[in-house]
């Protein structure tokens, strides 16, 4: 009936993965970066011939300019540290999940829909990590209610 296949899971899954919330810090950042870098030769330049004067402007210009330069460092380490969260969280809690479901025998629908222990420990990490709540099985998590760990 209406069911959702494997394929329309793995679309679920890249969509839940996108669409949360440290994945959606990612797109502003990178975009500042980027804004950033297009401009960075020109005002290092200016900086650099710029470093001895006496002017006020130039002084508060060149203040500024190190203030761009320590905010796009401080990006670029965001960036990895979001990357990083997402990955350690999403993999080590997938392989966490894994771990305990080999303890327990698969609900018959999905043996019947061809996921894997594996598949089925990723997805309900993602879902769990993304706060989304959906799962791979149309009585929602009830054959689950009596294993320890899940």
């Amino acid at each position: 009936g209406g069911d959702i296949s494997p394929s329309g899971f793995i679309v679920l899954y890249f969509i839940m993965y996108f669409g949360g919330t440290c994945t959606l810090l990612l797109p502003p950042l990178i975009f500042r970066r980027i804004a950033y870098a297009r401009l960075r030769p020109e005002l290092l330049e200016f900086r650099e011939s710029e470093k001895l004067s006496t002017k006020p402007i130039a002084k508060k210009l060149i203040e500024s300019i190190n203030q761009c330069e320590k905010i796009h460092s401080a990006l670029a380490v965001t960036i990895v540290l979001i990357l990083l969260h997402n990955f350690f969280w999403l993999f080590i809690g997938t392989f966490i999940m894994y771990g305990i479901n080999t303890m327990y025998d698969d609900p018959p629908e999905l043996v019947s829909r061809g996921f894997s222990k594996l598949w089925t420990s990723a997805f309900l990490t993602a879902t769990s990590y993304f706060n989304c709540g959906f799962v791979l099985t149309s009585d929602s998590m009830f054959q689950y209610i009596d294993k320890k760990g899940i």
